[in-house]
Formats: structure tokens, C-alpha cells, sequence
């Protein structure tokens, strides 16, 4: 601590409603070496300098306690109770995520760490923990770590820690363990033709806008303009707690308004014609109830659509990539590709797009030579 100065008293940028005059507080180095400032605001200099002057007497006799100490004795499970609380910068959590965090911290977090002061967790103990964590589901794994670390980014950040325990290196990143399917045209034919009439619309939409299912699955009849071959994206469905859920979409960038073609606003109207209701909040997609349609029961025909196909490596989601690579093909600009697929960063479509090997064979078959025809001296003598 040095020994010359020991606190100050700081003019702050708020006023006191009463005077309009502006308000201090208080600077000052503690026992424990570090810089603390005092929570409570005076209404004049003269004032902060006499809390000062009582500051520095209980650090003298001992008495002086951190005003960070609740905070310091913060176990993980409360820290984990703080975070989720916390917004994100596409604003408060859904309930989903919500849902899927606290299943993590039951899971696999809190019986480790939860009764756990926060700055007592090592990161020894963190090595061991993640050594026998989800061997079998890597993507379960590097959630569940991503989850803690993000815990203690938070907790660094106010300085519950100096530094976080969570060391591991590309722990909370997962490599992709399936190569996507884009299937071919006979094959997505087929598949449309496979799917239930209510539902064949989902996979046009999937294969030509690259709409994601719980975007599909959230669309309503007053979400389609037909006057203007425009879909408005403007919410999203997810499913926890056992119900359905309509939110908002899953980034700022998924609000978007989708034009259509002709080709699509047809199958658009005839749908509309035969399966929604008249109001317009109607579900685009309604199971037996009026209500939206839930994901398990649109992968259900899925699955039996892509096994007619032949194509059973092939998600619903790989529409979305199919999308991305048929729009880079025809030479579609990176960002409308983005805005198509409502990415927030234009190397989530990159990395959406797949190389067909017919594409690669055509663009080399273009590309001009360079090094004209073949010259070798055995061959020229």
C-alpha cells in the first residue's frame, strides 16, 4: 500500500436532487493492497474527507471490513443464480436457454461445485472435473464447460476472481462430427413428395429461403404477404418445459423480411388455401389443436421422407446449407447471404455453404491455363 497516499475524495458525475450540486465519494487503498471505493455518496468534499478520516481509523485498529466481502464468499451455485439473470447482448435469456442451462448445472455443475466458495475452486480441480465430463457426447461437453466458463468470465469481470480457473484451451469449441448432406434434386423432389400434405410447404421453404424449423414453425398467416411476395421473419419456436413456446427470433439479424419467387408464392397461397385457418395469427404449420406444430412431430415425417429418399444421412436443418450453397453458386454477394439467412456475421454463411464436387469440376474446367503446352528438352531432342 503506499505509504504517501492513502485515499482521495472524487467529484462524481451525479447531483443531489435536493441541491443540483454534485456528489463525492470516496478512493481509498486497504489493508489487503487492493483499491476499494466506498458505496455511499456525500453531498459535499468536506463530507467524503471526514468518511475518509473514519476509513483510515478502522484500517489502523483493525476493524475495518471489505465492502466486497458478501461477494467474496459467494459459493458457485449463487454465482450460477446471478449469471442467469444476467442479459446477453441480444437481450434476457429465453426461456429455453434457460431451461437447458439450469439441466447443465443440475446435471454435471453443481454437484461439483456448487457448495464451493467461487474463489475456491482451483484450476486443478476444473482439469479433473472436465477430464471425465460427457466423454461420449462431445458437443454435451463443451456446453456444459462453455456454461462454467462463462460463469467465471462474469465473475472475473467483478472481481470475485483475479483470474478464471477454466484453462482448458478450444474446450468449449466442438469440431462438427457429421459432414452436412445437401441432398440432390431427384432427392429433395422425392422428400417433398414423401412429407404429408400440411407439411411439404416446410420443406419448399426450408430448401428455398433457408429458413430455420423454428422459424418455419412460428410463422402465421399474417406473416405472409402475398401482395408483395414477402415473408416477414419475426419470430421464433421453441419448445421447454414440455410446451410450446413463440418468442423472438434467435438474433437481432434473424428479423428480416424473406422475398419470395413466383414458383414459391404459388405453393405459399395454395397452402394457405387449404390447411391455415382464417385469423391471422393462425400457425402457417397447426397440429390437431389449432396450435403451432411442434419439431419433433415435423422431424417425424422428416425421417420417414428422407428414408423414401434414400437419404438418410440428411437433416432438416441441411436445407438451410443447401440454401447458403445454391445462393454462393449463382454468385449471390456474401452479405445478401447473410441477410437471406439472418446471420449476425457473414462467416456463419461461409460456413453454411458446402463445395459441390460438380461445382468445383465446372469452375476448373473455366479457369483459364497458365503455362502454355508442355516443353521438355528429352522430348524436344
Amino acid at each position: 500500500m503506499p505509504p504517501a497516499r492513502t485515499g482521495t475524495a472524487i467529484k462524481l458525475k451525479a447531483t443531489d436532487p435536493a441541491t443540483g450540486r454534485p456528489l463525492w465519494s470516496v478512493r481509498y487503498w486497504g489493508p489487503d493492497n487492493r483499491r476499494h471505493r466506498d458505496p455511499a455518496h456525500y453531498r459535499s468534499e468536506t463530507a467524503a474527507r471526514s468518511a475518509l478520516s473514519r476509513i483510515m481509523g478502522k484500517i489502523a485498529d483493525g476493524t475495518w471490513t471489505d465492502p466486497d466481502a458478501p461477494n467474496a464468499a459467494m459459493t458457485v451455485a449463487q454465482l450460477a443464480e446471478t449469471y442467469m439473470e444476467l442479459p446477453t447482448k441480444r437481450g434476457p435469456r429465453t426461456g429455453r436457454t434457460l431451461g437447458e442451462y439450469r439441466a447443465m448445472l443440475a446435471r454435471f455443475i453443481l454437484p461439483e461445485f456448487g457448495k464451493r466458495l467461487v474463489a475456491d475452486v482451483t484450476p486443478a480441480h476444473v482439469a479433473t472435473w472436465y477430464a471425465r465430463l460427457c466423454p461420449d457426447t462431445p458437443t454435451q461437453r463443451a456446453r456444459v464447460y462453455g456454461l462454467l466458463a462463462g460463469m467465471y468470465r462474469y465473475a472475473e469481470r467483478i472481481d470475485l476472481v483475479p483470474k478464471s480457473p477454466c484453462r482448458q484451451r478450444g474446450a468449449a469449441h466442438v469440431d462438427p462430427v457429421r459432414t452436412p448432406y445437401l441432398p440432390s434434386e431427384v432427392e429433395l423432389g422425392i422428400i417433398i413428395d414423401a412429407m404429408p400434405d400440411p407439411l411439404k410447404l416446410a420443406v419448399v421453404l426450408g430448401a428455398n429461403l433457408g429458413l430455420r424449423a423454428g422459424e418455419l414453425l412460428a410463422l402465421q398467416r399474417q406473416d405472409i404477404d402475398l401482395a408483395h411476395n414477402v415473408i416477414h421473419v419475426r419470430h421464433g419456436l421453441t419448445r421447454y418445459g414440455g410446451a410450446n413456446h413463440v418468442g423472438g427470433p434467435k438474433t437481432r439479424a434473424a428479423t428480416r423480411d424473406e422475398h419470395v419467387t413466383p414458383d414459391t408464392a404459388q405453393w405459399l397461397a395454395e397452402h394457405i388455401d387449404l390447411f391455415v385457418a382464417p385469423h391471422d395469427d393462425a400457425p402457417l404449420f397447426a397440429n390437431r389443436n389449432g396450435g403451432h406444430l411442434s419439431y419433433s412431430t415435423l422431424n417425424s415425417a422428416w425421417l420417414r421422407a428422407r428414408g423414401r429418399a434414400g437419404a438418410p444421412e440428411c437433416q432438416i436443418h441441411d436445407l438451410r446449407r443447401l440454401t447458403a450453397t445454391d445462393l454462393l453458386d449463382h454468385g449471390a454477394p456474401l452479405r445478401v447471404v447473410q441477410d437471406i439467412l439472418g446471420h449476425e456475421q457473414p462467416t456463419m454463411s461461409l460456413h453454411y455453404a458446402q463445395s459441390r464436387a460438380g461445382k468445383r469440376a465446372e469452375v476448373m474446367a473455366a479457369k483459364p491455363f497458365r503455362g502454355g503446352a508442355p516443353l521438355y528438352a528429352e522430348h524436344a531432342a
